[in-house]
C-alpha cells in the first residue's frame, strides 16, 4: 500500500535541513492545505526559498512539486469517499477472487498497520489522562463510530468511574459542551465523512478547557487541530463500507495499557463490581452453565438402563 504524503513527512529516517523541517512542519500543521497552493507561496509562509521547497520535494521521492500536489488532491478525494461512490470498486475487488479471503486479508493488512503507525508515546499520554482520578471522561462518537465509544466507556467505566458516553441529541451535547471544563477529558471518534454534531462538540468543549483524544482515520478529522492526542487507523478495506476494527483494536490496546498503568489500583474498583454482579446475578455463573448439559445427558444414561 502506497504510502501517504503524512506518513513520507513523518517517516523516523527523512534527513531534512534545519529549513526543510521549517516546511515539513507547516505541511503537517496545516495538512493538505498548506500543499494545495503555489509552491512560491508555500516558500514565502515558512520564510525559505524556493530552491529548498525543491529539494524538499526531492527528498520526499517526488520529482517537483506538482507531484506531490497530485498525491495530496487523491488523498482530498478519498477522503471524501462514501459508500456510494466506492460501491463498483470495492465490489469488483470481492469478485475477483475468493472473498472471504480477500476481505480478511485486507482487514487484516489494516490492523497490522497499527504498528508502525501508533506511537507508543501516543498511547502512553492518552492512558496517562485517563489513569488520572480527578478528571471527568466523556465518550462520544457519530453514527457508527459511537459504538466504539459505547464500548470505550463500557470498558473504561469499570477503571474510571467518572466515565460517561455522550448521545447524538443536540441538546444533551450542547448542555454537556456548556458544562465542560480543564477537568473534562473528552475521547472522540470521528472518521471520514466526519459527522457535524461531534466536531461542533468537541471543539466546542476544547474551548473550555477539555483536553481531548482523538481517534479517527488515517486523513484525520477536523478535529484534529483541536486534539491533544490523535490515533490514526486505517479503514479501507473489500467493501464499500469502511472497516472499524482497526479502531476497536485501538480501544482494546488502550484499555490493556491502561490497565497495566493502574496495576494494583485498578483491583479494589473490579473486585467490587464483580461482587455487585454476582449478587444481582447480572451473569450466568459457572453451576449454572453445567447444569443444563448435566440434564441433557442424565436421560441418555437412564435410556442405556434399560
Amino acid at each position: 500500500m502506497q504510502k501517504s504524503v503524512r506518513e513520507k513527512l513523518a517517516a523516523p529516517d527523512l534527513d531534512l535541513t534545519p529549513s526543510e523541517r521549517r516546511v515539513a512542519r507547516e505541511l503537517l500543521l496545516h495538512y493538505p492545505a498548506a500543499g494545495l497552493g503555489p509552491a512560491a507561496r508555500l516558500a514565502q509562509r515558512v520564510g525559505v526559498s524556493d530552491p529548498t521547497i525543491t529539494r524538499f520535494v526531492v527528498k520526499l521521492g517526488y520529482g517537483n512539486f506538482a507531484e506531490l500536489q497530485a498525491d495530496l488532491l487523491a488523498e482530498v478525494e478519498e477522503k471524501d469517499q462514501s459508500p456510494l461512490t466506492m460501491f463498483d470498486d470495492r465490489r469488483s475487488a470481492l469478485e475477483r477472487g475468493d472473498p472471504i479471503a480477500t476481505f480478511v486479508e485486507a482487514v487484516a493488512s489494516a490492523v497490522k498497520a497499527l504498528e508502525r503507525e501508533t506511537l507508543t508515546s501516543d498511547l502512553d499520554r492518552a492512558t496517562s489522562l485517563l489513569a488520572d482520578p480527578k478528571r471527568r471522561i466523556i465518550c462520544v462518537g457519530g453514527r457508527f463510530s459511537g459504538y466504539l465509544a459505547g464500548m470505550l466507556r463500557s470498558h473504561l467505566v469499570q477503571l474510571h468511574p467518572d466515565t460517561h458516553l455522550a448521545g447524538n441529541d443536540l441538546t444533551e451535547l450542547s448542555d454537556l459542551a456548556a458544562d465542560a471544563s480543564r477537568r473534562d477529558v473528552v475521547v472522540a471518534f470521528d472518521y471520514r465523512r466526519y459527522q457535524r454534531s461531534t466536531i461542533d462538540f468537541v471543539r466546542q468543549a476544547a474551548e473550555q478547557g477539555a483536553s481531548v483524544i482523538l481517534f479517527t482515520d488515517i486523513w484525520r478529522s477536523p478535529l484534529a487541530a483541536s486534539a491533544e492526542i490523535v490515533l490514526t487507523a486505517r479503514v479501507e478495506t473489500a467493501s464499500p463500507f469502511d472497516t472499524l476494527v482497526p479502531a476497536l483494536t485501538q480501544i482494546e490496546l488502550m484499555v490493556a495499557r491502561l490497565l497495566q498503568r493502574l496495576g494494583e489500583r485498578a483491583r479494589p474498583r473490579l473486585d467490587r463490581i464483580d461482587q455487585f454482579r454476582r449478587r444481582n446475578r447480572v451473569t450466568l455463573e459457572a453451576d449454572e452453565i453445567a447444569a443444563p448439559a448435566a440434564r441433557q445427558a442424565s436421560p441418555r444414561k437412564r435410556r442405556r438402563k434399560r
